[in-house]
């Protein structure tokens, strides 16, 4: 396995706010290792790597003025201790640890993201148990909005738009697969966006000896 990246741009300068780090098995889909992970009970093990590993390759391309969002499970997240997120191959404010709720998240602990300077993301808003409960205890930097919510519901994504300004917290819409997706996500002035149309995933490596590949349990 290995980890791709994904631009996310920002739709009021048109300039590339950071890339999203994604794995990338040699066969089958991501979710699949994923889920197995999670049933394996190795996923912890799967998301440490992934952060390591997407910091050391983006430390040689990633510029100064973006970020690299990498994926986590929440039980990860309440693992990682400030050392940990201090020991990454990048500045602590260049990492946003993104996490997709799969539980309540309300009391889970984010105080040594905090104390590190690592930011947080909230991935697939408007799914599963994502709430506002969560949003206002978690307090990211970052809001992820699911494709299907802003598409099916626009009045909502402009009220969740005033809720993330006031709490101060960025907006990004997901899944802009289409011209039309990115002129109703400009029409609506959420800053920023992230979709097959504007970049896929890519390999990005300038220094073969920083490639690692991860072998499961």
């Amino acid at each position: 396995m290995h980890v791709a990246y994904q631009p996310i741009f920002d739709l009021t300068r048109g300039t590339v706010l950071g890339y999203e780090a994604l794995l990338r098995p040699n066969e089958g889909s991501p979710l699949a290792v994923i889920d197995t992970a999670r049933r394996e009970g190795w996923v912890s093990e799967l998301d440490r790597w992934v952060i390591k590993q997407a910091c050391l390759e983006a430390a040689d391309w990633l510029a100064p003025y973006e970020v690299l969002f990498v994926n986590t499970e929440p039980e990860t997240v309440a693992e990682l201790s400030v050392q940990d997120l201090l020991r990454l191959a990048l500045p602590s404010e260049q990492v946003v640890i993104e996490m997709t709720e799969r539980a309540p998240m309300e009391a889970l602990n984010v105080r040594p993201l905090r104390t590190s300077g690592v930011r947080l993301a909230l991935d697939d808003f408007g799914c599963g148990h994502s709430n506002l409960v969560a949003l206002e205890s978690l307090r990211p930097d970052f809001l992820k909005l699911d494709h299907r919510f802003w598409a099916r519901h626009r009045d909502e994504a402009v009220a969740m738009l005033a809720e993330t300004e006031r709490m101060g917290c960025s907006l990004i819409v997901e899944g802009i697969e289409t011209e039309e997706d990115l002129v109703s996500v400009r029409r609506l002035s959420i800053p920023y966006a992230q979709g097959f149309y504007l970049g896929r995933p890519a390999v990005k490596f300038q220094e073969q000896a920083n490639r690692h590949v991860w072998v499961p349990p």
